[in-house]
């Protein structure tokens, strides 16, 4: 495991006394390693059907009863159960046909900030703002044994003006616009199906690969996705306050609208 954060900020004046900036940005990449060890897999010879030096006895799903030699006719093969078993059920590399799984993955994280102050005159002031944040992280061994991966993305993005101008020394006007975008998914990897190893079985949706789970052997798990989806927020405010001998008198007026989104790309 291995992780890195680094970063950092500048800032200053572009017209003295006038204009001024200030940015900052930080990153994180973390590389990690899964591992999961608690696979069984077929032995050579039970990858060809024979079980007789096996202690598990396989049954004819269609009679119930114990195959001859507790041997599967090769005839008997299902052909998706065998590609999936070829493609994706590895031999083992642990004693008693025990199978270690190491996976890598490498989660990222990305911020950044950008500022502006303009004073144009003593009394008014105009403030800009930009705000990132995105990132990827992928989950992978939802079972044990490497056969899907889910990525998990998401990018939001927050701009901000806001206008300030004191009218007099008792009276201040106070505009802001406010934008921000949100959107994010979760996509499974590979996008195949049963149907892509061989299977005339049908899904509906996006491909997507199920759950596998072989008792006393193996899970090839799979995770929810889902769609990238989010929203644009945007948001007008104006306020006005000023005092009055021994009162303080503040009104104004507000507007949002959160306008959902959703799209694969």
């Amino acid at each position: 495991m291995r992780r890195n954060q680094f970063g950092g900020s500048f800032g200053g004046p572009i017209k003295k006394d006038k204009l001024f900036f200030f940015s900052s940005y930080s990153g994180l990449r973390d590389r990690q390693v899964s591992i999961k060890n608690a696979a069984r897999v077929p032995t050579a010879l039970e990858r060809q059907g024979d079980f007789s030096a096996s202690s598990v006895t396989v049954r004819d799903p269609l009679t119930k009863v114990a195959f001859p030699g507790n041997r599967i006719p090769a005839n008997r093969f299902d052909p998706t159960a065998k590609n999936i078993l070829d493609k994706y059920v590895p031999a083992a590399n642990l004693p008693r046909s025990f199978y270690e799984a190491r996976v890598p993955s490498a989660p990222r994280n990305d911020d950044l900030t950008a500022k502006i102050d303009y004073s144009m005159t003593s009394k008014h002031q105009l403030f800009g703002s930009y705000f990132l944040n995105k990132g990827e992280q992928r989950d992978v061994l939802n079972g044990n044994l490497p056969w899907t991966e889910r990525v998990l993305s998401w990018k939001q993005q927050n701009f901000n003006v806001r206008e300030t101008w004191a009218l007099s020394p008792t009276s201040i006007n106070l505009f802001q616009v406010t934008y921000v975008r949100h959107i994010g998914g979760r996509l499974n990897t590979p996008a195949i199906s049963l149907g892509d190893l061989g299977s005339r079985y049908q899904i509906q949706g996006d491909p997507a690969l199920p759950n596998i789970n072989v008792r006393t052997y193996f899970q090839l798990g799979t995770a929810i996705d889902g769609p990238k989806a989010g929203s644009d927020y945007y948001q007008i405010r104006e306020t006005f306050s000023t005092i009055r001998g021994s009162h303080s008198i503040k009104f104004g007026f507000e507007g949002s609208l959160d306008r959902p989104i959703r799209t694969r790309t």
